[in-house]
């Protein structure tokens, strides 16, 4: 029962301390609200990003106020934005670096390509399926379907076909095998479906 008690009493406290730092922040809003926009509107060509830095900025003083203390509470301020501004500037440039390799990982375009071309793009693979199906012995055109056709890793598309994966493999690798020469021989071609 103690140790509730006491952990109680901390959380209590934490809470009292984060109303008062919300009543000193709201305090400096209220005094320097009309000033604190000017510095990040001046700073910041982005109305949106200035909405939202006013926002954290309010939040940065409840965080970390504004120590006693300080004589020139504007000048305090001035560098507390500039420094905010920075520190959002980096986290955007730094989100746009990951999502750039993100993107370069995935080997997603970012360009929007025609609906048709995409379009196009699928019936081809469609008709190389179909093909690859009458092609190649049933067991092993469903083994290439399931891994290519359907994405599906070894171990589910050997689950898929109930299959070990020893056996889906063999079947994977003789159809693969196949359709290696049946396009030399020129017999693969879906121009002629």
């Amino acid at each position: 029962m103690l140790n509730a008690e006491k952990s109680y009493n901390l959380g209590r406290e934490a809470n009292i301390e984060i109303q008062q730092r919300v009543k000193v922040a709201t305090a400096i809003f209220h005094e320097y609200g009309d000033r604190i926009r000017a510095i990040i509107c001046f700073n910041v060509s982005n109305r949106s990003e200035a909405d939202d830095i006013f926002q954290d900025f309010f939040l940065s003083l409840v965080h970390k106020p504004v120590p006693e203390g300080i004589k020139n509470v504007e000048g305090y301020l001035y560098k507390a934005i500039i420094n905010d501004i920075i520190d959002m500037d980096r986290r955007t440039k730094s989100y746009r670096v990951r999502l750039h390799r993100y993107a370069k990982y995935r080997k997603y375009n970012a360009k929007n390509e025609d609906p048709h071309n995409i379009m196009i793009r699928e019936e081809e693979v469609q008709k190389m399926f179909q093909l690859i199906e009458r092609q190649l012995p049933p067991r092993e055109a469903e083994a290439v379907i399931e891994r290519y056709g359907h994405d599906r890793s070894i171990d589910n598309a050997s689950k898929r076909m109930y299959v070990s994966k020893k056996t889906f493999s063999r079947y994977l690798c003789m159809g693969l095998k196949k359709i290696r020469q049946l396009l030399r021989e020129g017999e693969l071609d879906i121009n002629n479906l």
